[in-house]
């Protein structure tokens, strides 16, 4: 009995850091003006943008689905909720960077992941794309953990 209190406290915790990743996603949303325009060069909004709201409503409905009662489905989808936004983010790191004006996977890695504001960047929240991905790590390593478990 003991187990499955733990079992469900970590799953209800691996829900909430969901929400809290799509709440994250959803200023970044908000207040990234070169996600929005693609650094000035288009109007709003632009794809990478669509991109990181199906993120967004990704993480939510599989913080949702976490909280159900059928334990397969909460396990499954607490994992996926932390692994399909962690592939997106390598593949729009290291394939998509020159779509959005990069020359390399690196400048595009500093601007993403920059603590400082990037050099003639649009206004923007430097860090948060950090705080977003550290907690998708995070949030997946405890639903493998709670996997690991079974």
């Amino acid at each position: 009995m003991e187990q499955s209190s733990k079992f469900s406290f970590k799953l209800v915790f691996t829900s909430v850091l969901l929400f809290i990743i799509t709440i994250i996603a959803l200023i970044i949303l908000i207040t990234d003006k070169n996600l929005q325009t693609d650094f000035g060069a288009v109007k709003p909004y632009y794809y990478h943008w669509y991109g990181l709201l199906f993120l967004a409503i990704f993480t939510f409905v599989c913080g949702i689905l976490t909280l159900s009662k059928n334990s397969r489905l909460s396990r499954y989808s607490s994992i996926l909720g932390g692994v399909i936004p962690l592939i997106f983010i390598i593949i729009d790191v290291f394939i998509l960077y020159k779509s959005v004006g990069f020359y390399s996977y690196i400048q595009f890695a500093q601007y993403l992941f920059g603590i400082s504001r990037y050099p003639y960047s649009l206004p923007y929240i430097p860090g948060l794309f950090d705080v977003y991905t550290a907690l998708l790590f995070l949030e997946l390593i405890l639903a493998l953990m709670i996997k690991s478990a079974e």
